[in-house]
């Protein structure tokens, strides 16, 4: 099944009343795919996440595949993998919902904050499908896990694998972590936060899981820190377009929910023009509103949730 296709529609619910199995592309992948499953979900900071991890291990030698809900599907990376292949996959909880046997031997848990009120009936039928990452770890696999966010930690019981935190405002032993301006990876100073080029505190956070989901791999300190340090982001993301008259323009088009968009205001320090709008996932916006005062000068509505 897509994972735009809920799967709650009569024909997917017939199909398992007939006992016919319902899974995701994602499962049927991760059947036939060679080599290490890098998965990443959470509910912002996949696809920054994701990119940037791949760019770790390409720079430490290792033979890199980047796909799943960023890019190719993970179907598309069968054909190339191979046993000594780390395939690096966007995980969304779409995808989550129909899996069986699917096990990441590196599974990360970024944040968890309401979205996608419109396919679940409460946030914590959503935060259960996040979590479905880990279900089929072993104890030889790693999760990990945001030390900072209530919705994550303390994770529910029942995950078997080794758990690596990652915090901006906490040391973590097994993990990554910022302390008087220099990021730390398993207790080692690795560079200081402020080379890091990508802005908002939210990013410091994508650095630091990151740098945990990549401890696994041996990646030299020197090579963590150059990678980051020249790291510009992904498309989107709060990407700089150009500058007109003295005004900056940036697209964030990729803010698709409410702690997104929040995230994005906070990057910024005053005169913003916010254009807002798209489809509307059923989330309070009282979020947003408090996050503009004092920065936001003009807001422009659009699309199908702008009254």
């Amino acid at each position: 099944v897509s994972p735009g296709v809920p799967l709650n529609i009569p024909p997917l619910e017939a199909a398992r009343a007939k006992g016919v199995p319902v899974i995701s592309e994602l499962e049927l992948a991760s059947r036939y795919l060679q080599g290490d499953i890098i998965g990443i979900t959470g509910s912002n900071g996949k696809t920054t996440t994701t990119t940037l991890v791949g760019e770790i291990l390409k720079a430490a030698g290792k033979t890199v595949q980047v796909g799943g809900n960023i890019g190719t599907a993970m179907c598309g990376l069968v054909d190339t993998s191979t046993p000594t292949t780390i395939n690096v996959i966007e995980v969304s909880s779409f995808q989550l919902d129909a899996i069986v046997t699917f096990r990441p031997h590196v599974a990360a848990l970024l944040n968890d904050t309401p979205d996608h009120h419109d396919r679940y009936a409460d946030f914590a039928a959503y935060r259960r499908s996040k979590f479905r990452i880990f279900e089929n770890q072993k104890e030889t696999d790693i999760a990990v896990l945001n030390r900072d966010d209530a919705n994550v930690f303390p994770p529910p019981d029942g995950i078997r694998a080794q758990k690596h935190f990652f915090s901006r405002t906490d040391g973590v032993v097994a993990g990554a972590f910022r302390f008087g301006g220099m990021l730390y990876l398993n207790g080692h100073a690795v560079m200081s936060a402020s080379d890091v080029l990508l802005r908002g505190e939210h990013n410091i956070e994508n650095v630091l899981a990151s740098m945990t989901i990549t401890s696994k791999y041996s990646v030299p300190s020197a090579t963590l820190a150059e990678v980051v340090g020249e790291f510009p982001g992904v498309e989107h993301r709060i990407e700089f377009v150009g500058s007109v008259r003295g005004i900056s323009y940036f697209n964030d088009s990729k803010a698709t929910n409410v702690d997104s968009a929040v995230k994005a205001v906070a990057s910024f320090e005053r005169n913003l023009i916010l254009i807002l709008g798209g489809r509307d996932k059923g989330a309070s916006y009282g979020p947003l509103v408090e996050a503009m005062r004092g920065k936001v000068r003009h807001v422009l509505l659009i699309g199908e949730a702008a009254d």
